[in-house]
């Protein structure tokens, strides 16, 4: 029988972006780090938020890359490819009064909400397939879901179990803290700079992981 381990991993979103400051939908667009942004984070290190760490994993976008090197300067870093922020189509670059109008934007937030499929069809059973408009709708629930896990999979392979950061996306905390704990993926969102202190128990069989509860103790900037 193999032995169920446990990790600490804390989670932190980036800072706010030009797009971010505008609430707009900000999946695929590598936009570095506003000036309010970058002073955001550099105030939260002055205030000692952040817990010192010599491990720290991170999205390859450039506002993850930019907010780990204000914090972290002198950690070595690990690019997570899969940390890669949800890819939101066409609804890239626009807020929700530009798209709240939208059939295809609300369908695909009903989607996301979980609503049964008996009742989205009969909401938007009528509706000319997207690609046929020209529109490209944002990457499924499904694809965001595996590459997110495999991606923490990947950090606690790397990590040999010890405790180690995560500087990543809005996106990538939800993801994790909805289906480890069941919860509703809109339940967990955080601010910029916030994030998430996770406890992570797991079993490893020669490098395959397999999560098996995840606890969500602090909000970081509590």
């Amino acid at each position: 029988m193999r032995n169920e381990s446990t990790v600490k991993i804390n989670i932190i979103r980036h800072g706010k972006t030009p797009l971010n400051e505008k609430h707009c939908y900000i999946g695929s667009t590598d936009e570095s780090l506003s000036d309010v942004g970058i002073k955001e984070i550099e105030d939260n290190v002055k205030k000692s938020v952040y817990k010192k760490t010599d491990r720290v994993f991170v999205s390859p976008m450039k506002r993850a890359m930019e907010t780990s090197r204000i914090i972290y300067p002198n950690a070595s870093v690990n690019i997570i490819d899969e940390f890669r922020e949800m890819d939101f189509g066409s609804f890239e670059g626009k807020n929700y009064n530009e798209l709240k109008d939208d059939a295809y934007y609300r369908k695909w937030i009903d989607e996301s909400r979980g609503i049964e499929k008996d009742e989205i069809d009969s909401l938007y059973g009528g509706l000319v397939p997207a690609n046929l408009l020209g529109i490209t709708l944002p990457e499924s629930m499904e694809s965001f879901k595996n590459r997110t896990i495999n991606g923490l999979k990947k950090v606690i392979n790397l990590s040999k179990g010890e405790d180690a950061t995560i500087v990543a996306h809005g996106g990538t905390i939800m993801m994790i803290s909805s289906l480890c704990l069941d919860g509703e993926y809109y339940n967990y969102m955080v601010k910029n700079g916030d994030g998430v202190e996770a406890e992570i128990a797991y079993t490893d069989n020669n490098g395959n992981i397999e999560i098996s509860r995840v606890s969500l103790n602090n909000r970081i900037c509590s």
